[in-house]
């Protein structure tokens, strides 16, 4: 019998002897395969465990023929993984057998990486923003990724009152901040030849009148009056349609309206001059000693301004009392274009 333990590989002569017969006689070639080492590889990652192994001539179940195993119970080094972390990508075994990616950015700089970014290039819902609009207050990004703040309450009712003149349809307007191109109230194409009011309601502050022409010839026999629902006059171009394309008052004009305003002998006067004197109406919380400091402008007992200063009495009274505006015959009229 051969044994792999004593005897070595090769052609052997086997005699059987099985008397009374002739003893039998035949050549035996004997070739050895030489046992493997295979190496548990418990994390099947391909590599195998160097510290567990056994010899077997083919591969057994769970073994490997390498023991490369660099992190034990896990991937290799180099190999792709999951480090958990919802913000990285492209994650991958490192030499110290941590699972590692690369932040994957932050591209509209709001604190929220990419793939967890409900609104790419804006605000996460929640985060304060600005809507653009100077009408409105606690401006946050909602659900659906838009900017939307709370209006506030409009207080101040004017009225527009317009003369049209025969080719009505051309006439348009708007109200605008004055400080912003947003447009609060507008109109246009209405009927020729009539008188027409149209209401407002505006949030306290500072706003433009704009009143268009499309044929660019104006209200020919016509023109605008904006006041206030108690018939306080702000802009008064009644009768006076005459520009080209647009109309506006270079000043604008504030709500709510002051108390302040043009004596009787002052108001709706059409003939002063650079040198003319206009004269306001007493007010005791302006008045001043004349000659010192801002009242220079101003003789307390006549209420006369030179010409160079009459220009500037809106800018002044403002900063005097800054919820104020000066009455309508203070500002200077409306411009053409």
């Amino acid at each position: 019998m051969y044994d792999p333990t004593t005897m070595s590989p090769g052609s052997y002569l086997y005699t059987v002897n099985a008397s009374p017969c002739a003893p039998a006689v035949a050549t035996v070639t004997v070739t050895e395969d030489p046992a493997t080492v295979w190496y548990a590889d418990a994390d099947n990652d391909g590599a195998g465990d160097p510290n567990v192994s056994l010899m077997a001539c083919a591969q057994p179940l769970g073994y490997v023929a390498n023991d490369n195993d660099v992190c034990l119970g896990g991937p290799e080094p180099g190999q792709a993984c999951n480090d958990g972390d919802p913000c990285t990508i492209n994650d991958v075994v490192n030499g110290s057998c941590t699972c590692s990616g690369t932040f994957a950015g932050d591209s509209d700089n709001d604190g929220t990486c990419d793939p967890l970014d409900v609104c790419p290039g804006s605000p996460e819902p929640g985060m304060v923003c600005n809507d653009g609009n100077p009408f409105t207050t606690g401006d946050v990004v909602n659900g659906a990724c838009a900017c939307v703040g709370t209006p506030v309450p409009c207080t101040e009712n004017v009225v527009l009152d317009l003369h049209t003149d025969n080719a009505g349809s051309e006439t348009s307007w708007e109200i605008k901040d004055a400080n912003s191109p947003f447009v609060v109230c507008s109109g246009n194409s209405y009927s020729s030849n009539s008188m027409i009011s149209l209401n407002c309601c505006l949030v306290p502050g500072c706003y433009v009148l704009n009143v268009f022409d499309s044929f660019g010839d104006g209200m020919t026999t016509g023109g605008y009056v904006l006041r206030t629902v108690d018939g306080d006059r702000i802009i008064d171009n009644e009768s006076d349609g005459q520009f080209t394309f647009q109309s506006s008052s270079p000043l604008g004009f504030c709500v709510p309206m002051g108390t302040d305003k043009l004596t009787v002998f002052t108001c709706d006067r059409e003939d002063l001059s650079a040198g003319s004197v206009i004269v306001a109406s007493a007010n005791p919380a302006v008045a001043g000693e004349f000659g010192v400091g801002i009242n220079r402008m101003m003789d307390t007992s006549s209420g006369s301004m030179t010409p160079m200063v009459r220009t500037a009495v809106a800018s002044i009274r403002a900063m005097l009392r800054p919820e104020r505006v000066v009455h309508l015959a203070l500002m200077p009229a409306p411009t053409s274009s």
